[in-house]
């Protein structure tokens, strides 16, 4: 394997304790800039969140490039990835309602 991308120091570590013979080297830019890195050439693989991988879903077949999820037993994702915290005044029982129909107790 040569050269790994990824803009994270979690994700560095994790794959370096499973892969001390990896090159990783931090990669920068939107998606579509890191993956078009990939392409060209700058590096053999590049480790990103899937999120921002399933917004270019539509175009993935067109690069001609592809992709696996690592388990995340391997790599799991950063705590509190996604979550979204709400202060409301208390006489705002509207709005509270309104954000207790959008929660999701799971992810708490």
């Amino acid at each position: 394997m040569g050269l790994v991308g990824t803009s994270s120091v979690r994700r560095r570590a994790f794959l370096l304790n499973v892969r001390r013979d990896l090159s990783i080297s931090v990669i920068r830019g939107n998606v579509d800039t890191r993956i078009n890195k990939l392409i060209k050439g700058d590096y053999d693989a590049i480790v990103i969140a899937e999120a921002g991988l399933t917004r270019l879903m539509n175009n993935i077949d067109q690069l001609n490039i592809k992709y696996t999820r690592i388990s995340l037993d391997l790599l799991p994702p950063a705590p509190g990835q996604g979550i979204i915290a709400v202060v409301a005044r208390e006489k705002d029982t509207d709005l509270i309602d309104l954000l207790n129909r959008a929660s999701d107790p799971k992810a708490s």
